[in-house]
């Protein structure tokens, strides 16, 4: 079983417009995801999303990358997605008879072109039995509902760039989280409300029309903070084993993960402690340091025995916003940008967190529910 739970859906709606607000309103609604994540803290250089036209996908990118107005990362739905989804409810809604209709489903034809051939591709491709019958045909009412999977599955893995990776810094944190956009429809009197959990895999057969991926590449991904002991929860047995060693939480290691050695410290300000640096940012060795400043620099190579008194998570990620005040000081913007063999993760994770990136991916499916 896949579950997912309800995050949100349309009224009910007779399919005839598919620009209506009931439905229109949903599809161009900006998100703050994963939403079993929405409130920890993110990273916003480690986010990539999509609008739904041309105009919101330019809005977003600079919003994401910037904190003018809102400083809260947004996802809209892709819009090769919301195509699809008005052009399954063309295909499956109620035909109407007379010359009226007919010139107007001429005129819908033309229109809606690039919907309906999404749609038909994606029904050839993942439609179920009788999909296309006529008794699945002129349906009367439509909900269009968003589920995202329940409990995402954590797992690890090495960096291809990397030959020999290092455990704590060579390693990324990551889980695909399945979402999925469902068409509810049916004929006669609906139901009065969306399940509020569905069974991804249960869509093979019936009540389900179709079910499959709703594009190839994945929806979304973002960078987040998650609390150590949800993401140990959230883990892999051998995830869960990698994650423990770098921490310092099984005999015979040390934590390598939350406190890094002194020289990769170097520069990342909330992490430094009593490193006394210049301005500029060179990777050199430790004689070259103490040549350009003077005595040691406060440079080490031991990892600190504990995190100074003086840290304080608020300096490090603005509260609930990511890092879109941070400084190039701060952890939330790592000197070494990530994902080299100098420096993997593009912030220095703080003490009781275990940085993950979250896929986010889109599937859609078509679920008859005739009262």
């Amino acid at each position: 079983m896949k579950k997912l739970l309800h995050i949100g859906s349309t009224q009910v709606f007779d399919g005839q417009s598919t620009t209506v607000a009931e439905l229109q309103t949903f599809l161009d609604e900006a998100r703050r995801l994963p939403e079993l994540a929405s409130g920890f803290k993110y990273h916003r250089g480690y986010l990539h999303a999509q609008g739904n036209n041309l105009a919101s996908q330019a809005i977003y990118k600079i919003g994401n990358a910037l904190s003018i107005v809102d400083p809260t990362i947004k996802m809209q739905l892709p819009f090769h997605v919301v195509s699809l989804a008005k052009g399954i409810i063309h295909y499956y809604r109620s035909r109407k008879a007379g010359a009226a209709a007919k010139l107007k489903a001429a005129y819908n034809a033309v229109a809606n072109v690039i919907d309906d051939d999404k749609a038909s591709d994606f029904l050839k491709l993942n439609g179920r039995a009788g999909w296309n019958e006529d008794k699945n045909r002129d349906l009367t009412w439509f909900r269009v509902a968003l589920y995202e999977e329940e409990a995402p599955s954590i797992t690890h893995k090495a960096l291809f760039s990397v030959l020999d990776p290092d455990p704590a810094r060579d390693y990324r944190f990551q889980s695909d989280l399945a979402y999925c956009l469902v068409i509810f429809t049916g004929k006669g009197s609906p139901s009065s409300r969306p399940p509020t959990w569905i069974d991804l895999d249960a869509y093979r057969g019936p009540p389900a029309l179709a079910a499959g991926a709703a594009q190839a590449d994945r929806w979304f991904k973002v960078g987040q903070y998650v609390p150590d002991d949800t993401a140990v929860k959230w883990m892999q047995f051998d995830t869960k084993a990698h994650y423990m060693r770098i921490t310092g939480r099984v005999p015979g290691y040390e934590d390598s993960y939350w406190h890094l050695s002194g020289w990769e410290r170097f520069k990342e300000g909330a992490k430094a402690v009593g490193e006394t640096v210049g301005k500029i940012a060179v990777k050199a060795a430790p004689v070259v340091l103490k040549a350009a400043f003077g005595g040691s620099g406060g440079v080490t190579t031991g990892s600190p025995s504990s995190v100074p008194s003086h840290w304080q998570e608020q300096r490090l990620m603005d509260g609930g916003a990511g890092d879109s005040t941070a400084g190039p000081a701060t952890y939330a913007r790592a000197m070494w940008h990530g994902h080299t063999v100098d420096f993997n993760r593009k912030s220095i994770v703080p003490p009781g967190y275990c940085f993950v990136k979250f896929n986010g991916q889109i599937n859609l499916a078509v679920v008859r529910t005739d009262a």
